[in-house]
This record gives C-alpha cells, structure tokens and sequence, in this order.
C-alpha cells in the first residue's frame, strides 16, 4: 500500500513545486508492468476524495484533469476513483502521475496531492503458453479432441488465457500448468488453435501468441446399408446361405460379424473380408434373432464405421425326396422315402401318376419314361422346392416272349 499524507491548506503553486521536486527520489514508487497499486490518504472527518491519473506532467495539475488513456492505466473496479483508498491496475510502461483531492464539508477544494509513479517493461518475466502438437494422424469424427497447454515464464498461475480457431474466441480462467484444453465447441472439420494471450494472477498480459497447432479430423468411412440376396431357398430368412453385401468405393479393410450365436453351429461365414460375404443359417430349431454387422475401416487413419441388421432366422427341417430304385417297372406302386417336413405337395410332369400328399406313384397307370418328381413345402414362413429323377420302364409282354421262342424252334 502506497500511503500519502494529506497535506493541510497550503499555497498551490509552492505544493506542486515541492511534490514534483522530491518524486523522483522516491523508488518504492516503482512498479512492473501488470501490477496493482493501492493508493490511500489518511481520512478526515467530513472530507471526501477524488482521483486521477495523469501522463504528462507539463500541465497545470490544479486545473487540467487527469485524462489517462484506460489502456495504459486505470482504476479498478473500473470507475471507482472515489474515497481516501483506491486500486490502479499499470497496463503499460511508462510515467504517470496521480493526484487525489480533498472536498472538505463546506465543499472547498484547494487541497490535492500529486504522486509519482514508474512502471517498467517486464515482457520477458510475463507468462509464454506452449500447446503441444497432437498426433500427426489426427482422430475421427466424433471422437473427442483436448490439447495440453503449458505456462512458463517468471509469473505466478495461476493463469488466464484466450484462444481461437481463427473464427471465435475462448476464455479459460484460474488454470494451472500444465493444462488438458478441450475445445469449447468439438470440431467436426480439420482446424488450427493458438492461443492470443496469457495473464498471471497480477493480470499481467504477456503479449505474445503460442504456437499454433493443426487439429486433423479424419472423415469416417461410409458403406452402404446392408443388402441381402438369398442364394437358395425363398423370400425370407430360413435354413440355408445367403449373401450380405454393402458398396464402398474406397480401398479399406473390411469385417463381417454376427452376434446372437456360435459359428460353425448356428452359423458359418465366407467372404468375411470382402464387401459380399455368405452367411448360411444352420441351426435354428426355433425363431431366432442375429445381429449381422458390416465393419469397414480406414488403414491410414484407423478410422472405422459399421453397419448393423437384424436378421430372424426362422426353424425349417430341409426335406429330401427319394425312390428306390430309380429305375422302376411300370406295374404296382413306388413308395417316396421321404425325411424333413410333411405337408408339402408332390408333382410331376405329364404321364406320371402320383399321389400329390403322400408322393406315391401309381406305375402301372404311368407311361414309361423319364420324370422329375418335385416336392414343395411352405411352413408360411419358410419354402422349399426339391426334386428326384426317376425312370419307368415297361414290362415285357409275355405272349411275345412265347411267340418268338415257337418262332425259334
């Protein structure tokens, strides 16, 4: 605290010869630039006091006002420069004056006082902010960004400081060194970030920008949805293969995935690195529901992104059709050896008679030849057509047989 006695009633002209006279001898009125000063006079009953700052003293200080600029020195709070104790925060080097004066009661004002005050140029012991580059290879949309900052330099955090994507500044108050910054608003682009400015806890303004660093943010790549193509069977999900696929134009790594069961038992995969992959159902003996993931990833920046499908495979037990033999004389019935799912339909084409429920053929009413029996089963959810090859051949007539022996002999 720089304390001023106030001076009793004297004669102006001899006062400011005497103030100004002895100032310069005076070396506690010497200040770094940034720092805060408390000036105060002692109080008298019924005096109030105003004060003002001052950067030439060429003037007459009774009747010029103080008109310092308020970049270069000003009170703080700003506009309290009333009372017998007041704050000046010294902004830049430099030498000002300041004069405080005296309204007594009856409102007579002939009574100031003048002080003196130096502030020197500290750049080189104020606060430096250092960002440390991050990684080269930058991170993926959406992924979260934070720089470290680091303070040096002769001043004491902790710190204040503003930075800035070039667009918008920020502010970050009461922080020590060194600091994990994460961005006020995420970047979704790649961007640049320094920092304008730091203070030290006596709000000394170091002046000086930090290096600037370059936040990289890599696109994530983007397959198509998932589309499915059935190999064999009908139109919805049942036992058997079907092939997922997605379309990307870019060059990267690719992996299919279910979750939901085993492979090699309710499942295997093909493919399952490519962008077309076959997956066939094995399995299920009830409903059951698998997740098919598509996961496509960028080598360079690591960066992955996936599609999901659910897919409910439906129970279905494959049916198989036989005869035996296949090569059938055309007289009494063939039986059909059948496994899997009853309650399909037996057909074939023209000239063979068969039992279109149960499969069995009529071989005597048949013409003999060649056909495919085919047997089609729908559970409503799931179908399946299978077919069998068969041949009829006729029966030797026994009266030609007699005929040509007779003819023989």
């Amino acid at each position: 605290m720089l304390k001023l006695l106030y001076i009793e009633r004297l004669v102006m002209a001899v006062l400011l010869l005497l103030l100004l006279a002895l100032a310069p001898a005076r070396a506690q009125n010497v200040v770094s630039m940034g720092e805060k000063t408390e000036l105060t006079v002692e109080q008298k009953p019924g005096d109030t006091y105003t004060w003002e700052l001052y950067t030439d003293s060429t003037g007459n200080f009774a009747k010029v006002e103080g008109k310092c600029p308020a970049e270069q020195a000003d009170f703080i709070p700003v506009g309290a420069f009333t009372g017998p104790t007041v704050t000046v925060l010294w902004k830049e080097p430099g030498i000002y004056f300041f004069k405080v004066t005296a309204v007594d009661a009856n409102g007579c004002t002939n009574n100031i006082k003048i002080g003196r005050m130096e502030v020197r140029d500290v750049d080189l012991d104020l606060p430096i902010a250092t960002i440390t580059p991050p990684n080269p290879l930058g991170v993926c949309t959406g992924e979260p960004v934070s720089f470290e900052v680091n303070i040096t330099g002769k001043g004491t955090g902790p710190w204040d400081f503003t930075y800035t994507d070039g667009t918008t500044e920020w502010k970050r108050k009461g922080i020590t060194s060194p600091y994990t910054l994460m961005p006020d608003l995420m970047p979704t682009t790649t961007t640049k970030y320094w920092i304008t400015k730091v203070n030290d806890e006596l709000d000394r303004n170091s002046k000086y920008a930090s290096n600037s660093i370059i936040q990289i943010i890599n696109p994530l790549p983007n397959p198509s949805d998932i589309s499915i193509t059935e190999i064999t069977g009908g139109g919805n999900i049942c036992l058997g293969p079907y092939r997922y696929e997605v379309t990307t134009a870019l060059d990267h790594d690719y992996l299919w995935t279910v979750t939901g069961g085993k492979e090699g038992i309710d499942y295997t995969i093909s493919n399952q690195t490519t962008v077309s992959a076959t997956i066939a159902w094995t399995n299920p003996i009830a409903a059951k529901t698998f997740t098919v993931t598509f996961t496509e990833k960028d080598p360079v920046t690591h960066c992955t992104n996936d599609k999901s499908k659910e897919i409910t495979v439906n129970p279905f037990v494959e049916p198989t059709i036989a005869y035996s033999p296949s090569l059938l004389c055309a007289t009494g019935t063939a039986q059909v050896i059948f496994t899997g799912q009853l309650g399909g339909t037996f057909s074939s084409t023209g000239g063979l008679f068969i039992n279109e429920s149960t499969g069995e053929i009529d071989l005597a009413a048949s013409t003999p030849n060649n056909y495919t029996v085919t047997y089609h089963y729908s559970s409503g959810v799931c179908s399946k057509t299978i077919t069998t090859d068969i041949t009829i051949k006729p029966v030797p007539n026994t009266s030609d047989i007699i005929e040509e022996k007779i003819s023989a002999n």
